[in-house]
């Protein structure tokens, strides 16, 4: 019976501390507003004043990481990658 009572409370413990550090995991983020436009190298594509980036890294060679979320509809027409965690980065400079 006591093995059972200390699996049960065992359980319940976990599911209780997975669900903390899930919920002060996903607070730790920052977000920021762009102050103005940013153009893409070779000015192909454009992140305008206002969209809303989290902040992910710095890095010591000078520039900083960010995450940007995309909302895409008809996502059947995306071609799936063929190698894992295979993420192209952008490089972005303020429009002046």
């Amino acid at each position: 019976m006591n093995k059972w009572i200390f699996l049960i409370i065992g359980i319940i413990s976990g599911l209780l501390l997975n669900k903390f550090y899930y919920y002060l995991d996903s607070n730790e983020y920052e977000y920021y507003s762009l102050d103005s436009d940013y153009l893409s190298e070779g000015n192909k594509s454009v992140l305008r004043k206002g969209t809303v980036i989290r902040y992910a890294q710095a890095f010591s060679e000078g520039f900083t990481r960010y995450v940007l979320y995309i909302n895409i509809k008809n996502s059947e027409a995306l071609i799936k990658s063929k190698k894992e965690k295979e993420i192209q980065p952008f490089w972005f400079e303020k429009r002046e």
